[in-house]
């Protein structure tokens, strides 16, 4: 059954993209500060949040763990960047030596106060 969207709602809408950056093979805070910049200058905004530590099970059943610095950024839903955000993933990953570099996408509404 589809929802009716309230008058306005639908300019509410929005995509969050979380962008794992891996912390690994030596690498410093400037890849961090350089994915930091670039987020910043094509969305005007973004949220670092703590460096994590992922868990995961290989084929041969050896548990790896791998570090990494969640970026968060929400965009409109109207823009490019699903593939904005795959292509710097992929220059990501290549640049600090890993194989794939994880981007998540949700759909979020923008909750704006009552200026009543």
């Amino acid at each position: 059954m589809r929802k009716l969207l309230r008058q306005g709602e639908s300019t509410n809408q929005a995509v969050l993209y979380t962008l794992l950056v891996p912390v690994q093979n030596g690498t410093s805070k400037d890849i961090l500060e350089w994915v930091q910049d670039h987020v910043l200058r094509r969305f005007g905004g973004l949220t670092t949040l703590a460096q994590s530590q992922g868990w995961w099970i290989g084929p041969s059943g050896t548990v790896y763990a791998d570090d990494v610095w969640p970026i968060q950024c929400v965009v409109a839903r109207t823009t490019d960047a699903e593939d904005w955000f795959r292509s710097l993933a992929a220059e990501i990953a290549a640049n600090a030596g890993c194989q794939e570099v994880f981007v998540l996408k949700q759909p979020v509404i923008r909750l704006r106060g009552s200026s009543e």
